[in-house]
């Protein structure tokens, strides 16, 4: 395992770990949701399964004779991804950011780690090349992952305490 990957897996694990923590004692359905899918997106990095989704996509578009002129809808499919993004992150903001504060942490992060898997499947070449930008040791990627879960650890934390105090008024 490279340190891109294990940055990647140590990460999502965290992350999932956090949500199930707190999970047990928030009422908020999101925690449940961020266990499994950072889960997945671990296991995902250990065993390269997006990979295997883009062979096959690949391999249709060869097989229909699109693979020449795979870059216009790859490129609809990347605005389509941030728009979609933004659209979002957007409704998340103005749905939680009063009632469910310490959610939207965790809801931001799991949209932008969500687009960056989903471009990495789109494999857009220019986007390939910027994400897989050596830094050293590390690609740009793990930085984009680990920067994406930044609000999702503030929330995780956010809403561990508001549960211990909870817990401890009782």
């Amino acid at each position: 395992m490279n340190p891109t990957q294990l940055i990647g897996v140590l990460a999502f694990l965290a992350a999932g770990l956090s949500s199930w923590v707190v999970s047990n004692h928030s009422l908020h359905p999101i925690w449940k949701w961020t266990r499994v899918v950072y889960t997945a997106l671990a296991l995902d990095v250990m065993f390269g399964w997006r990979y295997l989704l883009q062979d096959a996509v690949r391999s249709y578009i060869r097989l229909n004779g699109l693979y020449n002129d795979r870059r216009f809808f790859q490129t609809l499919l990347v605005i389509v991804a941030v728009i979609l993004t933004a659209i979002v992150m957007h409704s998340a903001y103005l749905g939680l950011r009063r009632r469910w504060p310490s959610v939207l942490g965790s809801t931001i992060s799991l949209v932008l780690v969500a687009s960056l898997f989903f471009l990495e499947i789109i494999s857009l070449h220019a986007i390939d090349r910027l994400m897989y930008l050596n830094l050293g040791d590390l690609r740009l990627i793990a930085v984009l992952w680990l920067v994406s879960l930044v609000p999702h650890f503030i929330g995780a934390y956010r809403q561990f305490s508001q549960n211990r105090k909870g817990i401890q008024n009782l």
